[in-house]
């Protein structure tokens, strides 16, 4: 039985929102292909409306402030505000400015309290590879403190399989002296780089530990694989010259 449109739409936004860094485009032409073929006016429920409502809730999942269209009330203008501004504009410049690197940033503010969010992705499609980094932060001026806390990574790797890592880490918050502004940042770097010294630290156990505990320890045929490439020829050798002799 054909699954009904609404079935469909709900798989196709569940993929939709699953697509690894940069592939958004990708995954929808898919999809276009998979249910119609090449007339994608075959299938009028993936209109342009739709399209954008799913492209605009992944967008804000993955916490790009690119797409995000802040009013004027959470953008205020102030003191404190132009110094959180400018500490995370420097710090977003010297740690996300490499070769391939596209990185945003944006603080808002909404009932005294200022969101830092951090973003930054690295597509390189041709050499099977892309990920993504986003951070958001709530910083109390009032409190002195930062709450809130939370980076979440996402990698993906094609060459000769598919592999996708998601990694979320959420950060207690914690309290920061005067001036606010420029040590919140400073505590912003301090959990961050803690983060990425977790995920290098489990990237050094992963062939050692996670993935060796997937193997097996000898295969179903109960006989150890031989990795000499000459043995394998010789074997192949023997088959095809016993085939030219029947």
């Amino acid at each position: 039985m054909s699954p009904t449109d609404d079935q469909t739409l709900r798989i196709c936004r569940h993929l939709l929102l699953s697509s690894p860094p940069g592939q958004f485009d990708l995954i929808l032409s898919d999809l276009r292909n998979v249910l119609t073929g090449t007339d994608s006016s075959a299938l009028p429920s993936l209109t342009p409306a739709w399209i954008n409502t799913v492209r605009s809730e992944y967008q804000k999942r993955v916490h790009d402030p690119r797409a995000a269209t802040a009013s004027d009330d959470a953008i205020p203008n102030n003191e404190f505000h132009a110094s959180l501004k400018s500490a995370v504009e420097k710090y977003v410049r010297s740690n996300y400015s490499h070769r391939g690197v596209v990185s945003a940033h944006a603080v808002t503010a909404e009932n005294g309290k200022y969101t830092v969010t951090i973003f930054s992705e690295r597509i390189s499609l041709a050499n099977f590879n892309a990920g993504s980094w986003s951070s958001r932060w709530i910083v109390d001026p009032i409190n002195g403190s930062v709450s809130g806390g939370a980076v979440d990574v996402r990698a993906h790797c094609f060459e000769n399989g598919n592999v996708q890592l998601r990694s979320l880490k959420e950060v207690t918050g914690a309290k920061v002296t005067d001036p606010v502004a420029a040590n919140a940042v400073k505590k912003i770097k301090e959990w961050e780089e803690g983060v990425m010294a977790e995920l290098e630290e489990m990237y050094e156990g992963v062939g050692d530990g996670m993935l060796k505990s997937f193997r097996r320890v000898l295969p179903l045929a109960k006989v150890k694989m031989d990795w000499d490439v000459n043995v394998h020829r010789f074997v192949k050798t023997l088959n095809e010259t016993s085939e030219s002799m029947k």
